[in-house]
Order: C-alpha cells, then structure tokens, then sequence
C-alpha cells in the first residue's frame, strides 16, 4: 500500500501514530469518563447523486461525501451533551512512545504499511 502524501494540503510534517496501542489507550480512558458517549470507526463515503434516506442515530458522524473518498478518513467521537465551541481534553497520557514525527516527504521512508498475517 502506498500513501498519497500529494492529496490535499495538509501541511509538511505529519505523525505516524501506532493504531492499536493508541486506541486501547483511548478506550480506556473513555470508559472510564462518565456521562459522556463516544464512538470510533472509519468514515463511510456515500454519492449523493444516488442516495435518498438519512443516517440513524450517530451514524452520520461517520458518514461523507464520496468527492472526500480521498482522505480515507477516521473519526473519534466524544459528546458530554453540552455545546459550544470550548474545547474539552481527554488526558490519554504521553504518547511519544507509540509516534513517528518527520517531514511528509519522508514519510515513505519512515513507514510502512502492510497487512499481518492472521
């Protein structure tokens, strides 16, 4: 698998975060958070050229537009029912042992991506 590291502008550096050991560490921080309600997938792109219904539920946070297919896009979300626009910090701890930072023209040479044997 290849990354497309010309996609989009998003900036010139980027960080390479290990799925597994940040998702447990995640999870188990927000399990532990009362009163809210989370939830973690992959986005799930949709022509809306062709499609006529609606999403239930939280569904929709993870729904987008196919003409951002590109992005292949992951979403975490949090909701402790109140809204505005202040931010909220989840404390999951130092992460530096589970992250890559370099520069995105380097980024093929720092990682790479395949798939493990089950």
């Amino acid at each position: 698998m290849k990354l497309d590291i010309d996609s989009g502008d998003l900036g010139e550096f980027c960080s390479i975060i290990a799925a597994g050991p940040f998702t447990e560490r995640l999870d188990s921080v927000l399990r532990e958070t009362p009163n809210i309600a989370w939830a973690r997938d992959l986005v799930e792109y949709f022509d809306p050229d062709n499609f006529s219904g609606s999403f239930e539920d939280d569904t929709a946070i993870f729904r987008k537009k196919n003409c951002f297919s590109h992005q292949k896009e992951y979403r975490i979300f949090v909701y402790d029912g109140i809204s505005g626009d202040d931010p909220r910090v989840i404390n999951i701890g130092d992460l530096s042992d589970i992250v890559l930072n370099c520069h995105k023209a380097d980024l093929h040479k720092a990682v790479i991506i395949g798939v493990e044997a089950a």
